[in-house]
């Protein structure tokens, strides 16, 4: 999808819809422009956003993983207290929690926007390292896109950017997306420091049993489905006892719970996204299994640190802070 504008509120309202609620300030009398190509592959969007003027972006907490890569011009960021510059050769990231300001001063400057859900990103992590996260990844604020890992992460990236305007292309085929979406979380994972990086050099763990690769393919795929330990135990071809001793040796908990966490994961989503008016936390939590509404709020507490209602308000049009 491809977008030219010559307002801020507009350019505010794309920010809004593909990336998280923002405010965008341009010089007074600067003639403002800005373009934007976007693409979303499954959890991930990538963006290229074009600007002809100064411009200042703040948002509050992303709750996903961004990145932020400048194919040209310089980028000044300050995230989580911390201030640094973005270029070409070095691009900046950022984690779900803590508020973010981007400053453009050059003329023509040109981002290559990367968003990756945090549950993504963290469930892939997890099944690199074949057991269950134990605290956040502090992930650090910068790739170096010059040499190693980073370049080849940045050129995975720019291959989405130039595929944007393909009609046929393939990447997001889903014989293909699936593939290359795990290539770029995964390629992100090795291309920044972060708690688990060392883990991810140390010789690969066990693979897990069939048997839970294919309860958990099938949650995955249906989260929204009624699964019993039974119908699972039946799906992954075991008996619903070795099923769930198989979760609870290689994830850490049963089959019930990993449901439930993806279940969350998703009622997170669609609060984050939800429009002013759309929907209720209640309809949310009885979308995606949770008969209690109690349990639900506990739940999402426990894991995001805000009550549900406030991801839905901040999702709702709310810039932060306001």
């Amino acid at each position: 999808m491809s977008f030219a504008t010559t307002r801020l509120d507009r350019f505010r309202e794309l920010c809004d819809e593909f990336y998280y609620p923002v405010r965008v300030t341009a010089p007074r009398g600067a003639e403002f422009a800005a373009s934007v190509d976007v693409m979303r592959l499954g959890p991930i969007t990538v963006g290229e956003l074009r600007y002809s003027a100064e411009t200042t972006i703040v948002a509050g907490d992303l709750h996903a993983y961004h990145v932020n890569m400048p194919l040209s011009g310089r980028f000044d960021n300050e995230h989580r207290g911390k201030r640094f510059i973005a270029h070409p050769r070095r691009a900046c990231v950022y984690r779900p929690e803590g508020s973010t300001r981007i400053h453009s001063w050059d003329n023509n400057g040109r981002l290559l926007a990367v968003k990756i859900d945090r549950s993504a990103v963290e469930a892939q992590l997890a099944a690199l390292l074949d057991r269950p996260l134990r605290g956040s990844l502090n992930m650090g604020n910068h790739i170096d896109l010059a040499t190693g890992a980073g370049q080849s992460w940045a050129r995975l990236a720019i291959l989405v950017r130039d595929e944007f305007h393909n009609g046929g292309s393939v990447v997001g085929h889903p014989l293909i997306a699936g593939q290359f979406t795990q290539s770029l979380i995964r390629g992100l994972l090795l291309a920044t420091e972060h708690r688990y990086r060392d883990e991810l050099d140390q010789p690969a763990p066990p693979s897990r049993p069939r048997t839970v690769k294919r309860a958990m393919e099938a949650i995955d795929a249906n989260p929204a489905h009624g699964f019993t330990c039974g119908e699972l135990a039946e799906i992954a071809g075991a008996s619903v006892r070795s099923l769930q001793e198989g979760f609870r040796r290689h994830l850490g908990q049963s089959p019930m719970a990993y449901l439930q966490s993806v279940r969350l994961a998703q009622a997170h989503e669609d609060l984050r996204r939800a429009g002013p008016g759309e929907t209720t936390v209640a309809d949310v939590a009885h979308r995606w299994g949770w008969g209690h509404l109690g349990r639900f709020a506990a739940a999402y507490r426990a894991k995001y640190d805000v009550p549900p209602s406030t991801t839905l308000r901040m999702g709702s049009g709310h810039s932060p802070g306001s």
